[in-house]
């Protein structure tokens, strides 16, 4: 029991981590096209 709780835990952590990284992704893809629009 104790360790499904740890796993469910740790998997919880990767989908935040996952989210950030993607919602970084978006915002640097976003920078880039804001920035070529300015050139």
């Amino acid at each position: 029991f104790r360790i499904g709780t740890e796993k469910d835990i740790i998997s919880e952590e990767i989908d935040k981590e996952i989210d950030t990284i993607s919602m970084k992704e978006d915002i640097d893809k976003a920078v880039d096209y804001i920035s070529k629009r300015f050139e």
